[in-house]
């Protein structure tokens, strides 16, 4: 149904026009909005800045309503894993008796370090009845702090990736990846966490990974161990420690060079598998959540060895690691 398919320019159109406010995360896409902190005081303008276009000098058209295309907010993560309307600010800030919950707090992690900007996903849970007393009604937060921002710097920056464009390592991934032939949709190309930790090594130059310290290699492959684990959805067919490797390396793609509106147009293309110039209903939601699972795992990068998934095999990011 060609009322359920959109095109990058639809996306762009639909974004100019109101669509960056349901979604600001998107902004975060560009590197150059990740402030590094100096003396301890981040600058949380950028960050929390919704304002730029993809193309704010062109002609713009109606866009196709993106709105109906992704239904309640609740499908972006669709099958299990749900996101509300996302709300940036500054503070984080929860209605009294609510209780606060952060994804990095999810997973054990109380990092310290100052918030500089959250997503509220409050009510993307599951409604409870107002009788269930034990219904869960805290609130939901994706916090990006301060020691977030230095990780992901630290990390783009010595392993090269910042200098990597999209396209660059999509190809080198693809490498690694198998075909699933699917009777009904597109083919599915699936990466193992084996097959990552290769990709990783392939992608970081042996001569920037020789220059890296102990703790340094440390934290990077708990990185990209945690990276990939965000992806290993507990609601997808797929086998354990698979993830689906388009998806990923969307996600990924917020590592990589290149603007807002050069990364997020090579993304599209990436998920537009079949060259059909365009996304349907179900890829549009995949591109977006993509991105917000990927902003899920930058939220625990830590200076911290205890900051990574428990029983999870880590992705080694060299020979000698």
């Amino acid at each position: 149904d060609e009322k359920n398919v959109i095109s990058f320019d639809d996306f762009g159109n639909w974004y100019n026009d109101g669509g960056y406010s349901l979604v600001p995360w998107l902004e975060l896409i560009d590197l150059s909005k990740w402030n590094q902190p100096q003396n301890g005081d981040a600058d949380s303008s950028q960050l929390q800045s919704a304002n730029k276009r993809l193309r704010p000098n062109e002609p713009r058209t109606p866009a196709v309503n993106i709105s109906d295309l992704l239904g309640s907010p609740t499908s972006l993560f669709a099958q299990g894993a749900r996101v509300g309307l996302p709300t940036p600010r500054s503070e984080p800030i929860s209605p009294p008796g609510e209780i606060m919950q952060s994804f990095s707090a999810m997973f054990g992690e109380m990092n310290e370090s100052r918030t500089v900007v959250s997503f509220d996903f409050s009510g993307s849970s599951p409604s409870s009845p107002p009788s269930d007393p034990t219904a869960d009604r805290g609130s939901f937060h994706i916090n990006i702090s301060e020691e977030n921002l230095l990780m992901l710097s630290n990390l783009v920056r010595r392993t090269g990736l910042a200098q990597l464009s999209p396209q660059e390592v999509d190809i080198a991934m693809m490498k690694y990846t198998r075909r699933e032939r699917r009777k009904h949709g597109e083919d599915l190309f699936v990466i193992s966490r084996d097959q990552f930790g290769k990709f990783i090594r392939e992608i970081i130059p042996r001569e920037a990974s020789k220059q890296f310290d102990r703790t340094e290699s440390e934290n990077f492959s708990n990185y990209f161990t945690n990276f990939f684990t965000c992806f290993d959805y507990n609601w997808s067919d797929l086998k354990k420690d698979e993830v689906n490797a388009k998806e990923l390396m969307v996600g990924f793609s917020f590592l990589c060079a290149g603007n807002k509106s050069a990364k997020l147009a090579a993304a599209f293309d990436i998920l537009d598998v079949a060259n059909n110039g365009y996304l349907t209903q179900k890829g549009l939601m995949q591109y977006l959540r993509s991105y917000l699972t990927m902003l899920a795992g930058i939220s625990l990068l830590s200076s911290t060895k205890k900051n990574h998934y428990p029983n999870q095999k880590t992705v080694i990011i060299s020979e000698a690691s």
